[in-house]
């Protein structure tokens, strides 16, 4: 019987593994976008006013952007634990990494569904936080812990290995001229070595 299900299931573990980073990164996209819809109506920001079509058409998929955040976070988790060759590459820093954005997403499904926060205070904290007049923040530990965690990734975001994001767009494979065939690209330096041994 396990024979049979191998068979059956095998074909299917290659779309698996590519699943669970796509709805994570799915689900954050969205999160990321409500949490920024609603930073802009506690700021009172003019910069987007009206908010933009798209972000309004994705708000009533939040709540399972979150849950999809959180299930393919804590699958990539597990492939990470478990999968020999994907544990050998992994530093600590992967795992405090996952781990901070699955408890922010896990905080923020709190706020929605266990202590609901009141967001008129947290909105009134953060207007008077732009103006230099400090209100009270609610004290849900939910919402303190969303916030900390929040803080801690925005500090050390651009010191992380997750900032490898924006150098795609600085890749040679986009940047460079495909045409291996057609023309040999010789480093100086190797043209060096060349004329060395000649």
């Amino acid at each position: 019987l396990a024979d049979d299900l191998a068979l059956v299931f095998a074909p299917m573990l290659p779309v698996a593994f590519w699943m669970r980073p796509l709805v994570a990164g799915a689900g954050l996209l969205v999160c990321f976008s409500g949490a920024y819809r609603l930073f802009r109506m506690m700021t009172g920001s003019s910069f987007t006013d009206p908010v933009w079509l798209p972000i309004q058409l994705i708000q009533p998929f939040g709540v399972y952007a979150g849950y999809a955040m959180v299930i393919g976070l804590v699958g990539l988790l597990v492939r990470r634990i478990f999968v020999d060759r994907v544990r050998y590459i992994s530093a600590p820093s992967d795992f405090l990494w996952l781990a901070i954005l699955i408890f922010i997403g896990f905080s923020g499904l709190m706020m929605k569904f266990v202590a609901h926060t009141d967001v008129v205070m947290v909105k009134e904290f953060f207007t008077g936080l732009m103006g230099f007049s400090f209100g009270t923040l609610p004290v849900d530990v939910p919402l303190i812990v969303h916030l900390l965690l929040v803080a801690v990734l925005m500090l050390l975001f651009p010191f992380s290995k997750l900032l490898h994001v924006p150098g795609l767009f600085f890749s040679p494979g986009r940047n460079q001229v495909d045409n291996p065939r057609e023309k040999r690209h010789l480093a100086p330096w190797a043209k060096a070595m060349e004329e060395q041994k000649n």
